[in-house]
């Protein structure tokens, strides 16, 4: 499992998802709730322990469809040279191939797992439960409709879901999460 004491993440993340947040109506003080800063070599780190706590904050948000709400407003343009690498992929899939790699080397909690058959890829999301974060089924969302989200941005066009499996009953309205998701 992951320490999170001896653990750091890229500022530059948690800058974009308090951006997006901030996007919903969601502001929080980042500055205040994750203050230690480490210069490293590709960038400026905040402890993983003061990640969370940003991103439990911005998780006690009450909506049921705070997960996909949150991925729609997080622009790939953002993300710096990730998100650059990710733009320059040739299609969708070669995207998720990208992330996956990245997110086996730089992102500790959530894994992503691809199922390449034909032209399809299934993306299963490995979010650890309970989560660090707070409220599992909107990290999940969240998690998930980035990478749609992101593909849409990259493809040009409304790239849908064939199918989508959650281990959660859903909001009351499901609507939003089935329109989001196509």
């Amino acid at each position: 499992m992951l320490n999170a004491k001896h653990t750091y993440i890229y500022e530059r993340a948690l800058l974009v998802l308090g951006e997006a947040a901030a996007r919903l109506g969601i502001h929080i003080d980042v500055a205040a709730i994750a203050p230690t800063r480490r210069q490293a070599e590709g960038g400026t780190l905040v402890p993983a322990a003061e990640y969370q706590a940003v991103v439990r904050e911005i998780f006690a948000d009450p909506r049921e469809t705070l997960g996909v709400e949150l991925a729609a407003a997080l622009p790939i343009e953002s993300s710096g040279l990730w998100g650059f690498l990710l733009r320059s992929s040739p299609t969708f899939g070669h995207m998720l191939q990208r992330a996956d790699r990245y997110l086996r080397l730089n992102y500790f909690y959530t894994r992503l797992k691809l199922l390449e058959r034909d032209d399809t890829v299934a993306v299963i999301c490995d979010h650890p439960v309970p989560s660090p974060f707070g409220r599992h089924e909107q990290e999940v969302c969240f998690f998930l409709g980035q990478w749609l989200t992101w593909g849409r941005n990259l493809v040009g066009d409304q790239v849908g879901a064939a199918a989508v499996h959650m281990q959660w009953q859903g909001p009351q309205d499901p609507t939003p999460i089935q329109d989001f998701f196509a």
